[in-house]
C-alpha cells in the first residue's frame, strides 16, 4: 500500500469534501480517503499501482477543485 498527501483548494463545504472523496474512491486501487476541509489536506491510501499523478489529475479534471501533491 502507498500513502499520499494532496492539497486541494477551492473546497468550502461538506459537499465539496464528499465530492473529492467520492471521486478519488471511484479510482480502482484507492482504498481510503480522508479530507480535512479547513486545511485542504487529503490523505489517500492506495494500492502500489495508483500513482500520485493520477490522483492529482483525477481531482483536477473531474471536480471543480485544484489538487497538488504535497511533499
Amino acid at each position: 500500500m502507498k500513502s499520499y498527501v494532496l492539497r486541494v483548494s477551492g473546497m468550502s463545504c461538506q459537499g465539496c469534501v464528499n465530492t473529492v472523496k467520492r471521486t478519488l474512491l471511484s479510482l480502482e486501487g484507492v482504498k481510503e480517503v480522508s479530507v480535512d476541509l479547513g486545511s485542504g489536506r487529503v490523505d489517500v491510501l492506495s494500492e502500489e499501482s495508483v500513482s500520485a499523478e493520477r490522483l492529482v489529475e483525477t481531482v483536477n479534471t473531474k471536480t471543480p477543485y485544484k489538487a497538488t501533491l504535497e511533499g
